[in-house]
């Protein structure tokens, strides 16, 4: 009997969701700084490195330029079989900035001529200086350099590709409906061909109009979408009043059993803005508390641009720290929310969590995304091995986070062994049994 899975946190987006994220991605000075940084710290230790990096970028632009989710789903099938259960969950994009900020932020990477020029003219310098430190015979440099011409032909096919979105980029990016409508009409389309094994999350952000609407119509055992998908760091607080609210999210879902999942780690996506405005609980840095606003405009120290990681791990620890969400477990006991990704790298967060699965018993994580094996296996050891009784361990779920992973490890196929390597025989409670709990039982 083939394997049966559950991937309770995963994406199907591609290029008609993220075009412009993917050329945010492909345009990112990282991309500079990567190569130069091979050339600085010594061809001999960076090229392995550099290698992968190639791989990893190609196969992700390879992926999002899929036509559609789709076509991407069943690319996850040829690794899980045909007897896995996908939860795709939506990312509504549409207010992670204004206009104005986004094109601030583009207006220097959007050059295509300009950029394609600078990453030539690096990788054609770095492939002189190995001529020059006569390694060109080297089996390892022949991978690099042969990586180097792939990635750049790679590079030039996507812009090449993205050519196709010039009308559509022009106009306004940011147009509140076209990313959130599309994700919703191409999960609906893959829910109706593939009605019992795939459950889509929908995207609440509380600053779109009418959205608890929309979850009334769309979301339930039921219905299209069997929950919700929040990402705060994009810009709002946990506890907003559209969530919070007596007549809000989290009231309806617990009272129709409806899973949500939240992420909640200190990486990922964030919002670009400098300052946001927020209603709400937050976290202060500086005071270590939490501070209820109300329609307060919170400033970010960090600008996205050039602390792209310092300014996305303030903005999470502002807006999603768990603390945050200790206020809605406390409120909501029964409603079944998933602080997805246990924290991401960040150990205070990830003892957080642990606390509150203690005492909340629907209150469940997943491991998605989480490709360094030793992460992986101090998890493993803290949950399953240093405290047999812990109630958290029926809770713990695995996710891939695909394709966003795909960034993060080589294939899917050697992160689900990784997993299985680490969890041996427990692997079939995280990755099926607690998922369907999760998911499923009420």
């Amino acid at each position: 009997m083939a394997e049966q899975y559950i991937d309770v946190h995963g994406h199907l987006f591609n290029k008609d969701i993220l075009s412009k994220w993917l050329r945010i991605l492909i345009a990112l000075d990282d991309l500079v700084d990567y190569l130069s940084e091979a050339d600085r710290s010594g061809l001999i230790s960076a090229r392995d490195v550099r290698l992968n990096f190639f791989k990893r970028l190609k196969h992700f632009l390879d992926i999002g330029a899929e036509k559609d989710s789709i076509a991407i789903y069943e690319e996850l099938r040829q690794t899980y079989g045909d007897q896995f259960i996908s939860i795709p969950l939506m990312l509504d994009v549409a207010y992670i900035s204004t206009p104005e900020e986004y094109n601030k932020i583009m207006e220097p990477y959007l050059e295509k001529v300009r950029l394609t020029y600078r990453l030539d003219a690096l990788i054609d310098n770095l492939k002189s200086r190995l001529v020059e430190k006569d390694m060109n015979d080297d089996p390892h440099t022949v991978k690099l350099l042969e990586s180097m011409k792939e990635f750049k032909d790679t590079y030039n096919s996507f812009q090449d590709h993205v050519k196709g979105f010039e009308k559509e980029m022009a106009i306004p990016v940011f147009d509140p409906e076209k990313s959130f409508q599309t994700q919703m009409q191409q999960l609906t389309d893959l829910k109706k061909k593939y009605a019992e094994m795939v459950f889509p999350f929908l995207s609440v952000d509380p600053r779109r109009p009418n959205i608890l609407e929309t979850v009334k119509q769309q979301v339930g055992f039921d219905k299209t979408f069997l929950g919700i998908k929040l990402y705060p760091p994009i810009g709002f607080s946990p506890t907003d009043p559209v969530l919070m609210g007596a007549n809000g999210l989290y009231a309806y879902c617990q009272d129709k059993g409806i899973p949500i999942t939240a992420h909640c780690s200190n990486g990922g996506f964030a919002t670009y803005a400098d300052k946001v405005i927020v209603s709400g609980h937050i976290y202060d840095r500086n005071t270590g508390q939490l501070k209820e606003v109300n329609q307060e405009t919170i400033e970010f120290q960090c600008h996205f641009f050039p602390q792209i990681k310092e300014a996305i791990e303030e903005r999470a620890n502002t807006l999603n720290n768990p603390r945050i969400w200790e206020l809605v477990v406390k409120k909501y006991p029964r409603l079944y929310l998933n602080l997805a990704h246990l924290g991401g790298n960040s150990d205070d967060w990830r003892k957080v969590i642990l606390s509150m699965m203690k005492n909340e018993n629907n209150l469940y994580s997943d491991l998605a995304c989480h490709s360094d094996p030793a992460l992986l296996q101090k998890i493993q050891s803290e949950i399953y091995n240093n405290d047999p009784s812990f109630l958290a361990k029926g809770r713990i779920m695995y996710g891939s986070d695909y394709y966003i992973l795909m960034l993060f490890a080589d294939d899917l196929g050697g992160y689900l062994k990784s997993f299985k390597a680490i969890f041996a025989g427990d692997f079939q409670s995280i990755s099926f049994s607690n998922p369907q709990k999760f998911l499923f039982t009420r």
